[in-house]
């Protein structure tokens, strides 16, 4: 397969699965309405991180690792699906407690960690890597094509973030979220309450 077909597969079915909304996408929405734009992108930068991290991850066979040490695959999912319901658990707390607009004492360094620990405790990522890169990728491929969909990988996770960064912290997005805000917060508190339980349930 062509080198910019083999790309083109792997940048296609990454933006797909990106796309749906997921841990991630909740995490950089809620700091784009609930903080700003900057936290927002900070988030957006830890997400396509850890994407990085996952991908090489997947490149190195890690999922072999998954299958020699189970319990190996399971730690990951308790921590994922904890730190989840800890977030779920804050966000839900905060919905009446912290009002949408004022000053964030979140720092960059704190957004960016934010993003990296929801997407880096998720284990389902390596396995999704593991799968397209399978698929796409020939078993000879050159080391230069693996990085290359590697920099598709994060080229893809950081512009998807940062667009979704951008438009919620819209002053538009800020008046509809401000009236709403403890609705939107619980909501979302409880989706991503949600995600944790079934990490939790599946590192049974």
């Amino acid at each position: 397969m062509h080198v910019v077909m083999v790309l083109a597969l792997i940048a296609g079915t990454h933006l797909a699965a990106t796309a749906v909304p997921g841990p991630s996408t909740l995490v950089v929405v809620r700091s784009a309405l609930g903080r700003s734009r900057r936290s927002a992108a900070a988030v957006a930068v830890g997400v396509m991180v850890t994407d990085v991290v996952w991908a090489l991850a997947a490149m190195g066979g890690i999922s072999l690792v998954f299958a020699r040490y189970p319990w190996f695959h399971r730690t990951l999912g308790v921590a994922g699906g904890a730190y989840l319901l800890y977030l779920a658990v804050k966000t839900w707390h905060g919905a009446r407690h912290e009002l949408p607009g004022e000053p964030s004492r979140e720092t960059g360094g704190r957004s960016f960690a934010s993003g990296a620990m929801t997407n880096l405790t998720n284990p389902k990522s390596v396995v999704f890597f593991s799968s397209i890169f399978a698929a796409a990728l020939p078993p000879d491929a050159p080391i230069a094509l693996r990085l290359g969909a590697v920099a598709v990988v994060a080229c893809n996770a950081l512009w998807w973030h940062l667009v979704l960064g951008f438009v919620f912290s819209l002053p538009r997005a800020h008046q509809m979220y401000a009236p709403l805000k403890p609705l939107i917060d619980r909501v979302s508190a409880s989706v991503m309450g949600l995600f944790g339980a079934v990490l939790l349930s599946e590192a049974e």
